[in-house]
């Protein structure tokens, strides 16, 4: 903690982990946080607010908070360990999300307009599935299937219901809307979900 400038803080990198590098700029720093890939090993200011803090969140889990006063930019460079994976080990993280979510938020992230037979449709497609990675893998190959089509020429959706006309009915879209119907889907079947998206460079 202390002055900015060159300031950093870091921690003892874990053995057998990959790191990527990354240097950030930005010409408004959000109130909530700096973004960075997840798992944080070190973080380093190189230009930005005059007086603030730099230092690990309460919690120990690897979040950075930048506490700040004076200009709006910042620049920075943050080194992240890469968790590798493979489906054995996502098929054995556990789905009990209540042991470490709050349940306000488990509730906005599992939270849909979805029609009664689109629910029924998520529950087909997965049925058998046991894991969440499963019935997340099995949702994403029926998108992928014949029976979809990517295109930037939009279809006409109803104003209400239009997430369901795209997954029972038209199946033609662009990413948006594929990202939105299995984020949906899987809230529909407690598992939360969000869609993140856009990129500045």
């Amino acid at each position: 903690e202390g002055q900015l400038g060159a300031e950093a803080t870091s921690r003892p990198r874990r053995r057998d982990q990959r790191t990527a590098h990354q240097v950030i700029y930005m010409d408004e720093v959000p109130e909530e946080g700096v973004p960075c890939l997840d798992l944080v090993q070190k973080v380093q200011v190189t230009s930005g607010p005059g007086k603030g803090r730099l230092s690990w969140a309460r919690g120990n889990d690897f979040t950075v908070e930048l506490l700040h006063r004076g200009t709006r930019h910042l620049s920075y460079g943050v080194w992240s360990e890469i968790r590798t994976t493979n489906p054995d080990s996502l098929r054995r993280d556990a789905s009990d999300y209540m042991g470490f979510m709050q349940s306000r938020d488990f509730d906005l992230l599992t939270r849909h307009d979805l029609r009664p037979e689109t629910c029924a449709l998520a529950e087909g497609i997965t049925a058998g599935r046991d894991s969440v990675y499963d019935k997340a893998a099995a949702i994403a190959q029926w998108l992928s299937g014949p029976d979809f089509e990517y295109t930037l020429n939009l279809p006409p959706l109803p104003e209400r219901g239009a997430m369901d006309a795209f997954l029972l009915r038209v199946r033609r879209g662009h990413c948006q809307f594929f990202a939105s119907g299995m984020a949906l889907m899987l809230r529909s079947l407690g598992v939360p979900t969000r869609v993140v998206s856009g990129y500045r460079g």
